[in-house]
Formats: C-alpha cells, structure tokens, sequence
C-alpha cells in the first residue's frame, strides 16, 4: 500500500483528512466518490488531482477466490482474516 500512497499522495492527504468525499476500499483496491443522495457511490478510474490512471479494482478476484473457497460474501465469520484487508491481493501480487 505504501507505493500506492506514495504514487497518489495529494489524493490520499485529502481522504486520509477527510475533507473530500472519496473513499478508498483498500480490500478491492477501489476509489470511489459518495454521490449527493449519499448511498449510493460511484467507482474513480483516475486521480482527481494528478490524472494519472488509478490501478484497477481487484473486487472479481476477491469474489471469484470466495467463491473457490465455497464462502458466500455475506458469511463474514467465515472469510479468512486475510481476505477482510488488502493483504490477499498483495501477496498474490495482483
């Protein structure tokens, strides 16, 4: 994660404050921005601030390794403690 903060760090000094509303899901490695109804969120493909392209969500991946292990995403006492964080995606070196 260090090399992604360090890439996009005007960006994360603003979500990490705060003070925008972007969010990052650091699991599927997603950017997105909360819209004015504030449910619904809407998936970033580039940095707001430099336009550099934003790495690709990994959210298939995560889905499709629960589903090998037989896990429904919605049985969260069953998913391993590595997929709960970013971990799993970086150690598959995705």
């Amino acid at each position: 994660m260090s090399s992604l903060k360090t890439e996009f760090a005007q960006m994360f000094a603003f979500i990490d404050e705060g003070k925008v509303a972007i969010f990052y899901s650091p699991k599927f490695r997603e950017f997105s921005i909360r819209l004015r109804n504030g449910h619904a969120m809407q998936n970033i493909q580039y940095c707001p601030w430099s336009g550099k392209k934003l790495p690709r969500s990994v959210s298939k991946e995560y889905f499709d390794i629960l589903e090998k292990m037989n896990v429904e995403p919605f049985e969260h006492d069953k998913i391993p403690l590595e997929m709960k964080s970013e971990d799993w995606w970086i150690k598959r070196n995705l």
